[in-house]
């Protein structure tokens, strides 16, 4: 099947056609061409355009062992140096949140990093993961994760299964109408869950006019929306939930040497990447936005 695009014409979040051709945005590998960022004018809302159609967007993602949407496996030091990561973010949410869940969900598992990492921290917790890819990731057949459940995105939209904490770290880019799609999964929480999401910033340093066709956070045509501070909020808001935003960095240069060299992201360019670190941190406090947006996300509590 070939992935098949049309043109956005309508926001997903006020309905509003007021939309602005803000500049052209390129994919990540260079493999699919230039796609437009568009503005909504009336609530400031960020969209691909033309994206792929909901009927053939999933060839897209056909590949998962060599698609880098899923964080490919590469090298032992980078992959320990993610799963730290993965852990600290996770135990710095928990923290933030103080909850202590027993039931987690990690939506979009990609790769399965995030629920291998959460049943290494919560090991009283039932973990389940999820993607739409039937089989599960390679990650999650290791022995000492097979005990993590495993199903297919469909089933986990229709189950009645409720958690304390669904991790939705850099899928809410990827779905069609985010806000239909973000009460779904509050309806999924239990009564003092928490949803962990985590995007793209489009105000980091990257979007800057000298990079922007080489930073990753665009990344068309496998990232339909795209969000600013002020994007997010009016998401959430729109969506009736209690939420609190806060920014955090993430390690992107890499990604963009690879990208001006005109090659794949490799393991010379991921050493690179923690080489210059210490400078995308200083430019990141420079121009006051970190590279990510992070949210703890509820249902907000209704008034008697």
């Amino acid at each position: 099947m070939t992935v098949k695009y049309e043109n956005k014409e309508q926001c997903d979040i006020c309905s509003g056609r007021k939309l602005e051709n803000l500049f052209k945005i390129r994919n990540l590998e260079g493999l699919h061409g230039q796609f437009n960022l568009l503005k909504c004018k009336d609530c400031g809302s960020y969209y691909t355009s033309p994206y792929p159609t909901p009927q053939t967007i999933s060839e897209l993602y056909s590949e998962r062992e060599s698609n880098q949407n899923f964080d490919l496996k590469s090298n032992p030091i980078i992959d320990l140096l993610k799963d730290i990561s993965a852990k600290k973010t996770l135990k710095n949410f928990i923290k933030k949140t103080k909850i202590r869940p027993l039931s987690v969900l990690d939506f979009g598992t990609g790769n399965g990093r995030y629920a291998a990492m959460a049943s290494v921290l919560l090991p009283e917790a039932q973990i389940t993961a999820c993607d739409f890819i039937p089989e599960r990731p390679q990650r999650l057949k290791e022995q000492e994760f097979k005990h993590i459940n495993y199903i297919a995105t469909p089933q986990t939209l229709e189950d009645t299964a409720r958690y304390d904490l669904i991790i939705l770290r850099h899928v809410l880019e990827h779905v069609f109408k985010p806000a239909d799609f973000l009460k779904i999964l509050l309806n999924k929480l239990t009564p003092n869950g928490f949803i962990y999401i985590e995007v793209p910033n489009i105000n980091c340093i990257y979007s800057h006019y000298l990079l922007r066709s080489h930073y990753s956070g665009y990344n068309p045509p496998y990232h339909l929306t795209h969000y600013d501070k002020k994007a997010l909020k009016t998401l959430l808001q729109k969506i009736n939930a209690d939420f609190d935003i806060w920014q955090q960095t993430m390690p992107l240069a890499s990604n963009v040497v690879a990208s001006m060299c005109k090659k794949k992201l490799n393991p010379f360019f991921q050493f690179a990447g923690i080489a210059l670190h210490p400078i995308q941190k200083a430019s990141a406090f420079i121009k006051g936005e970190k590279e990510v947006l992070c949210a703890a996300v509820k249902a907000a509590v209704k008034n008697k």
